[in-house]
Protein backbone atom coordinates (compact mmCIF):
# COMPACT_ATOMS: atom_id res chain seq x y z
CA UNK A 1 0.00 0.00 0.00
CA UNK A 2 1.27 3.64 -0.77
CA UNK A 3 2.40 5.15 2.31
CA UNK A 4 0.35 8.18 1.33
CA UNK A 5 -2.82 6.14 1.59
CA UNK A 6 -1.54 4.17 5.20
CA UNK A 7 -1.44 8.18 6.52
CA UNK A 8 -5.40 8.61 6.08
CA UNK A 9 -6.67 5.36 6.91
CA UNK A 10 -5.62 5.79 10.69
CA UNK A 11 -7.08 8.54 11.24
CA UNK A 12 -10.27 6.83 10.11
CA UNK A 13 -10.17 4.04 11.58
CA UNK A 14 -9.72 6.06 14.89
CA UNK A 15 -13.00 7.64 14.76
CA UNK A 16 -15.21 5.06 14.03
CA UNK A 17 -14.31 3.54 17.37
CA UNK A 18 -14.42 6.38 19.13
CA UNK A 19 -17.96 6.32 17.49
CA UNK A 20 -18.88 2.95 18.73
CA UNK A 21 -17.30 3.43 22.47
CA UNK A 22 -19.29 6.88 23.16
CA UNK A 23 -23.31 5.18 23.24
CA UNK A 24 -22.28 2.61 25.54
CA UNK A 25 -20.60 5.13 27.77
CA UNK A 26 -23.30 7.27 27.81
CA UNK A 27 -25.42 4.48 28.85
CA UNK A 28 -23.68 3.40 31.43
CA UNK A 29 -23.04 7.06 33.23
CA UNK A 30 -25.53 8.05 36.10
CA UNK A 31 -28.98 10.15 35.18
CA UNK A 32 -28.78 13.89 36.02
CA UNK A 33 -30.63 14.98 39.08
CA UNK A 34 -33.86 17.30 38.16
CA UNK A 35 -32.77 20.59 37.54
CA UNK A 36 -28.56 19.57 36.95
CA UNK A 37 -27.01 19.09 34.05
CA UNK A 38 -23.43 18.53 32.48
CA UNK A 39 -21.04 21.59 32.27
CA UNK A 40 -22.31 23.60 29.05
CA UNK A 41 -24.62 21.27 28.19
CA UNK A 42 -28.62 21.83 28.51
CA UNK A 43 -30.70 20.07 30.93
CA UNK A 44 -33.36 17.40 29.51
CA UNK A 45 -36.79 17.00 31.29
CA UNK A 46 -39.09 14.14 30.70
CA UNK A 47 -42.81 15.14 30.15
CA UNK A 48 -45.87 12.99 31.18
CA UNK A 49 -47.57 11.31 28.53
CA UNK A 50 -50.64 13.65 26.62
CA UNK A 51 -53.69 12.21 26.84
CA UNK A 52 -54.45 9.95 23.89
CA UNK A 53 -51.02 8.89 23.91
CA UNK A 54 -50.73 4.76 24.48
CA UNK A 55 -47.42 4.97 26.82
CA UNK A 56 -46.29 1.53 28.38
CA UNK A 57 -47.58 3.34 32.07
CA UNK A 58 -50.92 3.66 30.44
CA UNK A 59 -52.41 0.11 31.48
CA UNK A 60 -50.72 0.21 35.14
CA UNK A 61 -52.96 2.61 36.52
CA UNK A 62 -54.71 1.70 40.19
CA UNK A 63 -58.00 0.29 40.27
CA UNK A 64 -60.69 1.72 42.17
CA UNK A 65 -60.73 0.42 46.52
CA UNK A 66 -63.62 -1.73 46.87
CA UNK A 67 -65.88 0.00 49.94
CA UNK A 68 -65.23 -2.20 53.43
CA UNK A 69 -68.82 -3.73 54.49
CA UNK A 70 -71.50 -2.02 56.04
CA UNK A 71 -74.95 -2.88 56.83
CA UNK A 72 -77.10 0.00 54.47
CA UNK A 73 -81.36 -1.17 55.36
CA UNK A 74 -83.10 -3.69 57.16
CA UNK A 75 -86.41 -5.08 55.89
CA UNK A 76 -89.30 -6.82 57.48
CA UNK A 77 -89.84 -9.91 55.46
CA UNK A 78 -93.32 -11.28 54.87
CA UNK A 79 -94.00 -15.26 54.18
CA UNK A 80 -97.41 -16.12 53.00
CA UNK A 81 -97.36 -19.62 53.05
CA UNK A 82 -94.54 -22.35 53.57
CA UNK A 83 -92.40 -22.24 50.43
CA UNK A 84 -93.57 -19.17 49.35
CA UNK A 85 -90.60 -16.80 48.42
CA UNK A 86 -89.52 -13.45 51.35
CA UNK A 87 -90.78 -10.10 49.74
CA UNK A 88 -89.40 -7.18 51.82
CA UNK A 89 -92.00 -4.76 53.06
CA UNK A 90 -89.87 -1.74 52.75
CA UNK A 91 -87.19 -0.82 49.95
CA UNK A 92 -85.81 2.01 52.98
CA UNK A 93 -83.39 1.65 55.52
CA UNK A 94 -85.91 0.50 58.20
CA UNK A 95 -89.87 -1.54 58.16
CA UNK A 96 -92.87 0.59 58.17
CA UNK A 97 -94.09 -1.59 61.18
CA UNK A 98 -92.62 -2.51 63.95
CA UNK A 99 -90.90 -5.78 64.38
CA UNK A 100 -90.80 -8.03 67.15
CA UNK A 101 -89.74 -11.09 68.46
CA UNK A 102 -91.13 -14.44 66.44
CA UNK A 103 -90.69 -12.49 63.17
CA UNK A 104 -88.43 -12.21 60.33
CA UNK A 105 -86.00 -9.50 59.14
CA UNK A 106 -83.44 -9.15 56.36
CA UNK A 107 -80.57 -7.40 57.26
CA UNK A 108 -79.10 -5.61 53.70
CA UNK A 109 -75.12 -5.66 53.61
CA UNK A 110 -73.23 -3.89 50.93
CA UNK A 111 -70.31 -6.10 50.02
CA UNK A 112 -71.58 -8.84 51.70
CA UNK A 113 -69.53 -11.72 49.86
CA UNK A 114 -66.36 -9.82 51.06
CA UNK A 115 -67.92 -10.03 54.57
CA UNK A 116 -68.92 -13.20 54.77
CA UNK A 117 -65.61 -14.37 53.82
CA UNK A 118 -63.32 -12.31 56.33
CA UNK A 119 -66.57 -13.55 58.95
CA UNK A 120 -64.95 -17.36 57.70
CA UNK A 121 -68.88 -18.36 56.40
CA UNK A 122 -72.35 -18.00 58.00
CA UNK A 123 -72.38 -19.59 60.90
CA UNK A 124 -70.33 -17.13 63.03
CA UNK A 125 -72.13 -13.75 62.28
CA UNK A 126 -74.01 -12.52 64.90
CA UNK A 127 -76.81 -10.01 65.22
CA UNK A 128 -76.35 -6.65 66.77
CA UNK A 129 -79.30 -4.68 68.48
CA UNK A 130 -78.79 -1.22 69.64
CA UNK A 131 -75.12 -2.40 69.95
CA UNK A 132 -75.94 -5.62 72.12
CA UNK A 133 -74.30 -8.69 70.62
CA UNK A 134 -77.26 -11.54 70.58
CA UNK A 135 -74.73 -14.45 70.19
CA UNK A 136 -77.48 -17.39 69.82
CA UNK A 137 -78.34 -15.36 66.78
CA UNK A 138 -76.97 -16.95 63.77
CA UNK A 139 -78.45 -16.37 60.09
CA UNK A 140 -81.65 -18.44 58.72
CA UNK A 141 -80.03 -17.90 55.38
CA UNK A 142 -78.71 -15.71 52.66
CA UNK A 143 -79.62 -13.53 49.56
CA UNK A 144 -76.46 -13.03 47.48
CA UNK A 145 -78.31 -11.13 44.88
CA UNK A 146 -79.93 -9.04 47.01
CA UNK A 147 -77.02 -9.09 50.08
CA UNK A 148 -79.42 -10.07 52.54
CA UNK A 149 -78.76 -11.84 55.58
CA UNK A 150 -81.83 -13.00 57.17
CA UNK A 151 -82.90 -13.42 60.76
CA UNK A 152 -85.73 -14.60 63.00
CA UNK A 153 -86.14 -12.53 66.35
CA UNK A 154 -85.82 -15.60 69.07
CA UNK A 155 -85.00 -15.63 72.61
CA UNK A 156 -82.12 -18.34 73.81
CA UNK A 157 -81.40 -18.93 77.04
CA UNK A 158 -77.56 -17.36 76.15
CA UNK A 159 -79.53 -14.26 75.02
CA UNK A 160 -81.96 -13.62 78.09
CA UNK A 161 -80.08 -11.02 79.78
CA UNK A 162 -79.85 -9.43 76.46
CA UNK A 163 -83.34 -9.27 75.66
CA UNK A 164 -84.34 -7.93 79.26
CA UNK A 165 -81.68 -5.44 78.32
CA UNK A 166 -83.65 -4.11 75.11
CA UNK A 167 -87.07 -4.40 76.02
CA UNK A 168 -87.11 -3.81 79.61
CA UNK A 169 -88.09 -0.17 81.06
CA UNK A 170 -90.37 0.31 78.10
CA UNK A 171 -91.05 4.32 77.67
CA UNK A 172 -93.14 3.31 74.72
CA UNK A 173 -94.62 0.54 72.50
CA UNK A 174 -92.21 0.46 69.85
CA UNK A 175 -88.39 1.43 70.36
CA UNK A 176 -86.00 2.55 68.35
CA UNK A 177 -82.43 0.73 67.88
CA UNK A 178 -79.41 0.64 65.78
CA UNK A 179 -79.24 -2.78 63.91
CA UNK A 180 -75.94 -4.66 62.64
CA UNK A 181 -74.05 -7.53 61.90
CA UNK A 182 -70.44 -9.26 63.18
CA UNK A 183 -68.17 -11.61 62.35
CA UNK A 184 -68.16 -12.13 65.88
CA UNK A 185 -69.40 -10.18 69.26
CA UNK A 186 -66.62 -8.01 69.08
CA UNK A 187 -66.78 -6.77 65.59
CA UNK A 188 -70.05 -5.38 64.79
CA UNK A 189 -69.47 -3.65 61.31
CA UNK A 190 -70.56 0.65 60.34
CA UNK A 191 -74.71 0.38 60.07
CA UNK A 192 -76.44 3.34 58.46
CA UNK A 193 -79.97 2.06 60.16
CA UNK A 194 -80.20 3.44 63.19
CA UNK A 195 -83.60 4.20 63.85
CA UNK A 196 -84.77 0.22 63.71
CA UNK A 197 -88.86 -0.05 65.23
CA UNK A 198 -88.55 -2.55 67.57
CA UNK A 199 -91.62 -3.82 69.16
CA UNK A 200 -91.58 -4.33 73.04
CA UNK A 201 -95.22 -5.53 72.88
CA UNK A 202 -97.32 -5.06 69.50
CA UNK A 203 -100.10 -1.93 70.08
CA UNK A 204 -102.50 -4.09 69.65
CA UNK A 205 -101.61 -7.07 72.45
CA UNK A 206 -101.26 -3.68 74.50
CA UNK A 207 -104.92 -2.45 74.19
CA UNK A 208 -105.93 -5.89 74.78
CA UNK A 209 -104.39 -6.23 77.56
CA UNK A 210 -104.97 -3.00 79.29
CA UNK A 211 -108.69 -3.22 78.31
CA UNK A 212 -108.84 -6.89 80.05
CA UNK A 213 -106.90 -5.43 83.14
CA UNK A 214 -109.23 -2.33 83.29
CA UNK A 215 -112.48 -4.06 82.86
CA UNK A 216 -111.06 -7.10 85.63
CA UNK A 217 -110.08 -4.66 87.68
CA UNK A 218 -113.50 -2.64 87.85
CA UNK A 219 -115.18 -5.75 87.78
CA UNK A 220 -113.47 -6.73 90.86
CA UNK A 221 -113.86 -3.77 93.16
CA UNK A 222 -117.39 -3.86 92.42
CA UNK A 223 -117.58 -7.95 93.45
CA UNK A 224 -116.06 -6.82 96.71
CA UNK A 225 -117.93 -4.21 97.46
CA UNK A 226 -121.52 -5.50 96.71
CA UNK A 227 -120.53 -8.81 98.27
CA UNK A 228 -118.76 -10.71 100.91
CA UNK A 229 -116.25 -11.60 98.28
CA UNK A 230 -113.13 -9.79 100.56
CA UNK A 231 -115.33 -9.68 104.04
CA UNK A 232 -115.65 -12.04 106.86
CA UNK A 233 -118.35 -13.61 106.36
CA UNK A 234 -118.47 -14.93 109.98
CA UNK A 235 -119.66 -11.69 111.02
CA UNK A 236 -122.98 -11.15 112.55
CA UNK A 237 -124.41 -8.06 110.95
CA UNK A 238 -128.09 -6.26 111.05
CA UNK A 239 -130.20 -7.16 107.92
CA UNK A 240 -129.31 -4.86 105.45
CA UNK A 241 -125.55 -4.22 106.54
CA UNK A 242 -122.42 -5.11 105.04
CA UNK A 243 -120.22 -7.51 106.49
CA UNK A 244 -116.41 -5.62 107.37
CA UNK A 245 -113.60 -6.07 105.10
CA UNK A 246 -110.99 -8.93 105.85
CA UNK A 247 -107.25 -7.81 105.88
CA UNK A 248 -105.91 -11.59 105.33
CA UNK A 249 -108.51 -11.30 102.13
CA UNK A 250 -107.42 -8.58 101.24
CA UNK A 251 -103.78 -9.31 101.01
CA UNK A 252 -104.29 -12.36 99.27
CA UNK A 253 -106.33 -10.35 96.68
CA UNK A 254 -103.29 -7.81 96.00
CA UNK A 255 -100.67 -10.73 95.30
CA UNK A 256 -102.81 -13.12 93.27
CA UNK A 257 -103.88 -9.74 90.95
CA UNK A 258 -100.39 -8.40 90.99
CA UNK A 259 -98.90 -11.61 90.16
CA UNK A 260 -101.55 -12.71 87.25
CA UNK A 261 -100.90 -8.90 85.27
CA UNK A 262 -97.04 -9.66 85.25
CA UNK A 263 -97.10 -12.41 84.45
CA UNK A 264 -99.34 -11.60 81.23
CA UNK A 265 -97.30 -8.53 80.96
CA UNK A 266 -93.98 -10.76 80.88
CA UNK A 267 -95.41 -13.00 78.49
CA UNK A 268 -96.54 -10.36 76.08
CA UNK A 269 -93.08 -8.79 75.89
CA UNK A 270 -90.94 -11.87 75.91
CA UNK A 271 -93.29 -14.79 75.01
CA UNK A 272 -91.68 -16.24 78.19
CA UNK A 273 -93.84 -18.40 80.20
CA UNK A 274 -91.50 -19.73 83.06
CA UNK A 275 -91.40 -16.13 84.98
CA UNK A 276 -92.88 -17.39 88.47
CA UNK A 277 -89.63 -17.45 91.08
CA UNK A 278 -89.86 -18.88 94.00
CA UNK A 279 -89.95 -15.79 95.98
CA UNK A 280 -93.48 -14.75 94.34
CA UNK A 281 -94.96 -18.51 95.57
CA UNK A 282 -93.56 -17.58 98.97
CA UNK A 283 -95.19 -14.20 98.91
CA UNK A 284 -98.87 -16.11 97.41
CA UNK A 285 -98.20 -18.84 100.07
CA UNK A 286 -97.78 -16.20 102.88
CA UNK A 287 -101.12 -14.15 101.77
CA UNK A 288 -103.02 -17.82 101.19
CA UNK A 289 -101.66 -18.97 104.69
CA UNK A 290 -102.73 -15.87 106.70
CA UNK A 291 -105.89 -15.53 105.08
CA UNK A 292 -106.79 -18.99 105.86
CA UNK A 293 -105.18 -19.17 109.37
CA UNK A 294 -107.75 -15.98 110.15
CA UNK A 295 -110.97 -17.83 108.80
CA UNK A 296 -109.98 -20.56 111.19
CA UNK A 297 -109.90 -18.19 114.10
CA UNK A 298 -113.17 -16.28 112.87
CA UNK A 299 -114.63 -19.78 112.74
CA UNK A 300 -113.37 -20.93 116.03
CA UNK A 301 -114.93 -17.72 117.79
CA UNK A 302 -118.30 -18.30 116.02
CA UNK A 303 -118.37 -21.68 117.20
CA UNK A 304 -117.42 -20.91 120.64
CA UNK A 305 -120.46 -17.56 120.45
CA UNK A 306 -122.72 -20.07 119.34
CA UNK A 307 -121.92 -22.44 121.83
CA UNK A 308 -121.86 -19.92 124.34
CA UNK A 309 -125.43 -18.00 123.35
CA UNK A 310 -127.03 -21.97 123.04
CA UNK A 311 -125.53 -22.78 127.29
CA UNK A 312 -127.31 -19.62 128.61
CA UNK A 313 -130.50 -19.94 126.48
CA UNK A 314 -130.33 -23.46 128.11
CA UNK A 315 -129.66 -22.16 131.64
CA UNK A 316 -132.19 -19.66 131.34
CA UNK A 317 -134.99 -21.90 129.95
CA UNK A 318 -133.81 -24.17 133.36
CA UNK A 319 -134.03 -21.30 135.34
CA UNK A 320 -137.43 -20.19 135.07
CA UNK A 321 -139.28 -23.29 136.37
CA UNK A 322 -136.58 -23.82 139.06
CA UNK A 323 -137.23 -21.03 140.46
CA UNK A 324 -140.97 -20.97 140.93
CA UNK A 325 -140.69 -24.39 142.13
CA UNK A 326 -137.71 -24.36 144.34
CA UNK A 327 -137.53 -23.68 147.84
CA UNK A 328 -134.37 -23.12 148.51
CA UNK A 329 -133.45 -19.83 147.87
CA UNK A 330 -129.54 -20.94 147.48
CA UNK A 331 -130.72 -23.10 144.48
CA UNK A 332 -131.91 -20.02 142.62
CA UNK A 333 -128.55 -17.98 143.86
CA UNK A 334 -126.40 -20.79 141.99
CA UNK A 335 -128.51 -20.49 138.97
CA UNK A 336 -128.61 -16.83 139.17
CA UNK A 337 -124.82 -16.84 139.34
CA UNK A 338 -124.43 -19.55 136.12
CA UNK A 339 -126.71 -17.77 134.06
CA UNK A 340 -124.91 -14.02 134.92
CA UNK A 341 -121.66 -16.09 133.86
CA UNK A 342 -122.81 -17.62 130.41
CA UNK A 343 -124.65 -13.81 129.73
CA UNK A 344 -120.85 -12.45 130.13
CA UNK A 345 -119.22 -14.99 128.27
CA UNK A 346 -121.22 -14.58 125.00
CA UNK A 347 -121.33 -10.68 125.32
CA UNK A 348 -117.12 -11.19 125.08
CA UNK A 349 -117.60 -13.59 122.14
CA UNK A 350 -120.11 -11.11 120.41
CA UNK A 351 -117.21 -8.19 120.95
CA UNK A 352 -114.90 -10.94 119.19
CA UNK A 353 -117.04 -11.24 116.18
CA UNK A 354 -116.94 -8.49 113.89
CA UNK A 355 -119.55 -6.48 113.29
CA UNK A 356 -121.00 -4.33 110.33
CA UNK A 357 -118.23 -2.91 107.92
CA UNK A 358 -117.59 0.63 108.44
CA UNK A 359 -115.60 1.54 105.41
CA UNK A 360 -112.65 0.12 103.94
CA UNK A 361 -109.55 1.49 106.16
CA UNK A 362 -111.06 1.07 109.27
CA UNK A 363 -111.96 -2.13 108.53
CA UNK A 364 -108.56 -3.20 108.03
CA UNK A 365 -106.51 -0.90 110.15
CA UNK A 366 -108.68 -0.77 113.53
CA UNK A 367 -109.97 -2.96 116.17
CA UNK A 368 -112.17 -1.62 118.84
CA UNK A 369 -109.54 -0.34 120.62
CA UNK A 370 -108.54 2.60 117.61
CA UNK A 371 -105.73 1.32 114.85
CA UNK A 372 -103.77 -1.67 115.44
CA UNK A 373 -100.23 -1.29 115.18
CA UNK A 374 -99.96 -5.14 113.97
CA UNK A 375 -102.36 -4.43 111.42
CA UNK A 376 -100.95 -1.09 110.37
CA UNK A 377 -97.84 -3.30 109.80
CA UNK A 378 -98.64 -5.89 107.59
CA UNK A 379 -100.43 -3.07 105.43
CA UNK A 380 -97.30 -0.77 105.20
CA UNK A 381 -94.81 -4.30 104.13
CA UNK A 382 -97.59 -5.17 101.95
CA UNK A 383 -97.83 -1.99 99.95
CA UNK A 384 -94.51 -1.55 100.05
CA UNK A 385 -93.48 -4.98 98.43
CA UNK A 386 -96.19 -4.38 95.94
CA UNK A 387 -94.69 -1.52 94.48
CA UNK A 388 -91.08 -3.07 94.42
CA UNK A 389 -92.76 -5.64 93.06
CA UNK A 390 -94.72 -3.90 89.92
CA UNK A 391 -91.31 -1.74 89.26
CA UNK A 392 -89.08 -4.40 88.63
CA UNK A 393 -92.06 -5.89 86.64
CA UNK A 394 -91.76 -2.74 84.60
CA UNK A 395 -88.11 -2.22 84.32
CA UNK A 396 -86.58 -5.54 83.89
CA UNK A 397 -89.31 -7.29 82.78
CA UNK A 398 -89.20 -10.24 85.65
CA UNK A 399 -91.21 -11.38 88.79
CA UNK A 400 -88.54 -10.21 91.70
CA UNK A 401 -86.58 -12.61 93.43
CA UNK A 402 -86.77 -11.62 97.73
CA UNK A 403 -84.16 -12.56 99.94
CA UNK A 404 -85.63 -15.15 102.68
CA UNK A 405 -84.66 -12.57 105.30
CA UNK A 406 -87.59 -10.16 103.48
CA UNK A 407 -90.02 -13.03 103.03
CA UNK A 408 -89.16 -13.79 107.00
CA UNK A 409 -90.13 -10.38 107.44
CA UNK A 410 -93.70 -10.78 106.06
CA UNK A 411 -93.73 -14.26 107.70
CA UNK A 412 -93.43 -12.71 110.76
CA UNK A 413 -95.86 -9.51 110.32
CA UNK A 414 -98.43 -12.17 109.49
CA UNK A 415 -97.53 -14.09 112.10
CA UNK A 416 -98.03 -11.88 114.36
CA UNK A 417 -101.22 -10.21 112.81
CA UNK A 418 -103.03 -13.79 113.41
CA UNK A 419 -101.34 -14.09 117.05
CA UNK A 420 -103.11 -10.66 117.95
CA UNK A 421 -106.50 -11.89 116.26
CA UNK A 422 -106.83 -14.34 118.40
CA UNK A 423 -108.37 -12.10 121.62
CA UNK A 424 -108.58 -8.97 119.17
CA UNK A 425 -112.38 -7.72 120.22
CA UNK A 426 -114.29 -5.60 117.54
CA UNK A 427 -116.10 -2.44 118.70
CA UNK A 428 -119.68 -2.77 117.92
CA UNK A 429 -121.26 -0.09 115.39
Amino acid sequence: MPRERRRWLVPFVLVNLLAAVAPAAEAQAPPAAAGEGTEGAPSVSISAPVAGDAGPLADAAPAPATPSPRVVAVHRLLVEHEGAEETAEADGEAPAHPVGLGEILAVEVAGLETFLATAGGMGDVVLFLDGVPLSELNPLGLRLDRGWLVFRLDRGEDDDRAWHLLLGTPTSLVREVSVTVGRDAEHPLPTEVEDFPLAVIYPWEMGIFAVLLLVATIGFAAAARRSDLLRDRTAEVPAGAARPFSLARCQMAWWSFLVVAAYVFIWLALDELDTITPSVLGLIGIGSGTALGARLIDQQKKQSQDEAEAALTQAQAKAAPAAEAAADPATSILQRAEMARLAQRTAELQGAVKGASRGFWRDVLWDGGGMSLHRFQIVVWTLVLGIIFAASVYTELTMPDFSATLLGLMGISSGTYLGFKLPERQQQP
